[in-house]
C-alpha cells in the first residue's frame, strides 16, 4: 500500500513541537527520516511512526535527561518489543487509509 507523505508542518503539529524543531534535528542528522521534493519537506507516516516507537520505548530516554532525539533511525534499529509496537501502528494506519 503507497503511504501518502505529511508535511512538515502537519507533524509538528500532530508531535505538538514546532517545525523549527524538525528543521533543527535534521540540521543535526537527528529525527525521522524524511524526503525533499523540491523545496518542500515531506514524512513517511511509518518513518514517523518508527522514531516515535523508538522514543517512546527507549531505555535509553528514561537513562538520560537530555530532551535529544536519537540520531535518524531505521527498522534494523528496534528492539523486538519496538518492531512490534511498530507493525501495531502500521496495521492501525492501514484500517484508516
Amino acid at each position: 500500500m503507497e503511504q501518502a507523505y505529511i508535511s512538515e508542518k502537519q507533524l509538528a503539529a500532530y508531535w505538538n513541537i514546532t517545525p523549527k524543531t524538525l528543521q533543527r534535528w535534521r540540521n543535526e542528522g537527528r529525527g525521522p527520516r524524511y524526503a525533499k521534493i523540491g523545496k518542500c519537506i515531506r514524512y513517511l507516516p511509518s518513518d514517523a511512526a518508527i522514531f516515535e516507537v523508538f522514543v517512546a520505548t527507549s531505555a535509553h530516554r528514561q537513562a538520560t535527561s537530555s530532551a535529544e532525539p536519537p540520531t535518524v533511525l531505521t527498522e534494523e534499529d528496534l528492539t523486538p518489543a519496538q518492531l512490534d509496537t511498530l507493525l501495531r501502528i502500521r496495521r492501525f494506519l492501514h484500517t484508516k487509509a
